[in-house]
């Protein structure tokens, strides 16, 4: 039975997990492979320092007629450990401040999250190879951090080499930039995000109405006025 593109894109976002770190050793859950449905790979590619910074690349059948499609599937943050390399990861996440960035010389709409896009660009030089090299659509995904990453790449596909992702799916997603970058994003590339009302990576870094409901409060005060500036926004449509 083949899933819904949706359902094979969560668990590509899952397999993704499967790259380790620091090691970048990759063998993928047979449980999720299996869902996803690759006809071809997948393949695992880490960099940045202890390998903080993974994705993997392969394909899945296209629609009736069309070639197979690729999918690149963003790796989450490393689980919380005793570790550097589970604390070098985390200190990504948590550098939040908003920059204005260039893809290729070219600039993208906007401010984005810091920590993020040093992230996209450990991995760049092979995200490009593979969407330059792709024969059919291109889907991006992931989860929590690689949610994240998964529309700044296609931001930067779009405006600086002038690809055009078919589209991005992004599970529990952070923030990953401000109200210009949400709204310079390009309309042709649809963004579908995932939430669990219960999660709070999706409200992080926060919003200005969460700022303004939470900075007169002493104890948060000091650290929410830090993000006001930023001007975060939620991006995409949130189907679930």
């Amino acid at each position: 039975m083949t899933l819904s593109l949706p359902c094979q894109l969560m668990c590509a976002a899952a397999n993704a997990y499967d790259i380790q770190a620091p090691s970048g050793d990759y063998e993928p859950t047979a449980m999720f492979a299996d869902a996803v449905g690759w006809t071809s790979g997948p393949t695992a590619y880490s960099a940045g320092s202890d390998n903080v910074d993974a994705k993997q690349v392969g394909n899945i059948a296209g629609a009736e007629g069309e070639p197979d499609a690729l999918v690149i599937a963003f790796r989450g943050t490393v689980a919380p450990a005793p570790s550097f390399t589970s604390v070098k990861d985390w200190i990504q996440d948590l550098l939040t401040h908003t920059e204005t960035v260039t893809a290729a010389g070219k600039p993208v709409p906007g401010k984005v999250h810091e920590g993020f896009w040093n992230a996209l660009n450990d991995l760049w030089t092979d995200v490009l190879k593979n969407a330059s090299a792709a024969e059919g659509k291109i889907y991006i995904t992931g989860h929590s951090k690689g949610a994240a990453l998964a529309p700044l790449a296609a931001a930067a596909l779009y405006f600086g080499s002038g690809i055009e992702a078919a589209g991005v799916y992004s599970f529990a997603p952070p923030h990953c930039g401000n109200s210009d970058f949400v709204k310079g994003f390009p309309s042709s590339v649809p963004v579908t995000r995932y939430e669990n009302v219960l999660d709070v990576v999706p409200l992080m870094p926060p919003t200005p109405e969460v700022v303004k409901g939470l900075k007169h409060h002493e104890v948060w005060k000091l650290i929410f006025e830090l993000y006001e500036r930023d001007d975060y926004e939620p991006l995409g449509t949130l189907e679930y």
